[in-house]
């Protein structure tokens, strides 16, 4: 039974991430509309199963292990707003955290001054789980403007605001970015 234990423990010993960016091309928005896409996957909530923040998922007829992403916002210098994912994993070597990360598929899209966010990242190839994590970081020019659609709510948010507002009610508004956080539009 120890050597079961200290060799799953094995599995998960180191962990690494990559992060790739990309601009949002509207460069005379003053407002970024983030919304939650659509998504071909189906949860099966009849059997429930979750280990941490994944669940099993129906996709095109096959099981797939589903998670959800974090979202991130925050100030940047730059007048345009951008966009970061990270995704991350952990393995017993590089090689095998660079396969978990590799099996990682999420998708973001940018249409004008939308942001369409896709609501679960999904583990390819029967991928197996090394405690997958996807991670949205959305950059906003301090002055502008971004609007949090009322379907974001099932996204874990990793920000605050100067409201004091708890994070499912931040959704269906739009925030202004200043030198101190996020502020409520008045």
């Amino acid at each position: 039974m120890l050597t079961i234990v200290g060799g799953q423990v094995n599995n998960f010993r180191l962990e690494n991430s990559v992060s790739e960016g990309k601009p949002i091309e509207c460069q005379s928005c003053q407002t970024l509309y983030l919304k939650m896409g659509t998504s071909a996957v189906e949860i099966e909530s009849k059997e429930n199963i979750q280990l941490n923040d994944f669940q099993i998922a129906n996709l095109n007829g096959k099981q797939v292990m589903a998670g959800r992403p974090h979202l991130k916002l925050e100030a940047t210098e730059s007048p345009d707003f951008s966009v970061v994912i990270k995704r991350k994993a952990r393995g017993k070597n590089r090689n095998d955290i660079q396969t978990s990360i590799d099996q990682i598929q999420y998708e973001v899209n940018t249409k004008d001054s939308a942001l369409v966010l896709e609501p679960y990242f999904l583990l390819a190839n029967n991928g197996k789980w090394r405690n997958q994590e996807v991670l949205v970081t959305v950059k906003i020019p301090k002055g502008k403007m971004v609007h949090l659609g009322k379907n974001l709510e099932n996204l874990y948010f990793d920000f605050e605001n100067l409201n004091n507002l708890w994070s499912k009610e931040m959704t269906g508004k739009t925030w202004t970015m200043t030198p101190e956080g996020l502020a409520l539009k008045e």
